[in-house]
């Protein structure tokens, strides 16, 4: 059965010793409420469903309303759907609060700091619950984070985006984060992404002209990767005073540089050898065809000079930093 109210108003009141109540039985039941003025205006057309109640005093007062009106002033049949509540001092006309419109838009309005407020009693906080199949998938605002995972008290947040996450300033991008790296202000080639970050350390080990392993003690080794840019520093104590020509190396490198690339010198590219004989020498490391071993090549290259460096007095220290490219 269909019940259909017109121009007129039903008032429904309950009462301890009254109740009226307005029902529909029927395979599809409805209610209809037609307002039979001609107009296009916007708000027009409107149809509204009232709640009233009464005060402990007896006062009636208008808690809420439901209204479906015009959207817009074309002749057409868009329409508007509006929830309005009493902020308890509106009288007979309460406080629009949410609006859905015939775009499909949701709006909604607040008086607190004139934007979108989402309250929620529970103390994990949870204003918006992700979920699928009513497994909780994640939260939007919870007590700790703004995004956070399967639980309002998970501290793992992930953000994701099928292509590039941008953010900008006005109209300018000055971030982007994509497949390629963290890019900056506006660069979109893969070539200029900052691809990695990392810091740690590895364990550099002393070998001859020869490539025969030289007894050390307490090496050391730490690195800072920005990039394709690696910058090491190292330093270690030789107990072993064998004579041999050529070249010291250190190896060990945390990453294979490129071959042949010669490093920043002084200061991201030196080294200090003391040679126990007063005359302590500077060396330059730069990377070997192996591309993972640093040679500490005196700074004046001549047989002379490399075999200086190569005999050195037992355990004496060799420290030294370089900044390469890694491949």
């Amino acid at each position: 059965m269909g019940g259909y109210i017109g121009s007129r108003s039903v008032v429904l009141s309950t009462t301890a010793a009254n109740v009226q109540d307005v029902t529909a039985t029927d395979t599809t039941p409805e209610v209809t409420i037609i307002n039979n003025t001609h107009e296009d205006t916007d708000g027009g057309r409107e149809g509204k469903v009232i709640f009233k109640g009464q005060q402990s005093g007896g006062e009636e007062s208008t808690l809420a309303e439901i209204q479906g009106s015009h959207d817009g002033t074309a002749d057409d049949e868009k329409g508007d759907l509006i929830f309005r509540t009493n902020d308890g001092s509106d009288g007979t006309s309460p406080t629009e609060v949410l609006r859905t419109n015939s775009a499909g838009n949701l709006l909604i309005t607040s008086s607190d700091q004139n934007g979108l407020t989402l309250n929620t009693t529970d103390s994990n906080g949870g204003f918006i619950a992700l979920k699928t199949s009513g497994t909780a998938k994640g939260y939007i605002g919870t007590s700790h984070h703004l995004v956070s995972g399967g639980s309002p008290s998970e501290d793992d947040i992930t953000i994701r985006a099928e292509g590039k996450l941008q953010f900008a300033i006005g109209a300018t991008e000055e971030l982007r984060l994509d497949s390629d790296g963290l890019k900056f202000n506006g660069d979109t080639a893969a070539a200029n992404a900052l691809d990695d970050y990392e810091e740690g350390t590895w364990t550099p080990t002393l070998h001859r002209g020869d490539a025969t392993a030289v007894t050390t003690t307490n090496p050391v080794g730490m690195y800072r990767k920005v990039g394709s840019l690696v910058f090491v520093q190292f330093s270690l104590t030789r107990n072993d005073a064998t004579a041999h020509s050529g070249n010291l190396q250190i190896k060990g490198l945390p990453f294979s540089g490129e071959t042949l690339t010669y490093l920043v010198r002084l200061p991201a590219g030196s080294a200090w050898i003391d040679n126990g004989a007063g005359s302590d020498r500077v060396g330059w490391p730069y990377i070997a065809s192996s591309n993972q071993l640093l040679f500490l090549q005196d700074h004046r290259v001549d047989t002379s000079r490399y075999q200086q460096i190569a005999n050195l007095t037992n355990s004496r220290p060799i420290y030294g930093s370089a900044a390469y490219i890694t491949t």
